[in-house]
């Protein structure tokens, strides 16, 4: 597929090929990507010049995306808000958070 237009990546599904095929040359989509709960046609390669496959770590990638930290999602949560009125204060981190809901990247504070 010719990129005509620029950078676009549109969502696909394998039994959406021809939509697919109409949408991406309309919008000069250079990317394609399935989307949660649908699946890439096999021939994926042949639509776009960039493929994306998406993963969802609570439906079961638990595995992968504990061996690829560098690929998680970086989100910033704001503690509850605490006044010291003595000096130095002790703050737990990620308190009224699941502990299997997020995990502090202490790597990289």
């Amino acid at each position: 597929m010719e990129n005509k237009k620029g950078m676009v990546t549109i969502p696909s599904d394998k039994n959406f090929v021809e939509g697919t095929k109409r949408i991406g040359a309309l919008w000069g989509a250079d990317a394609i990507r399935d989307c949660d709960g649908t699946d890439l046609p096999t021939n994926a390669h042949e639509l776009a010049k960039k493929v994306y496959k998406t993963y969802f770590v609570v439906r079961g990638d638990n595995a992968w995306a504990d061996k690829h930290k560098d690929e998680s999602i970086r989100a910033f949560l704001s503690s509850e808000r605490v006044t010291s009125f003595k000096g130095s204060l002790e703050i737990e981190v990620a308190k009224g958070y699941l502990k299997d809901e997020v995990e502090p990247d202490w790597d990289n504070l």
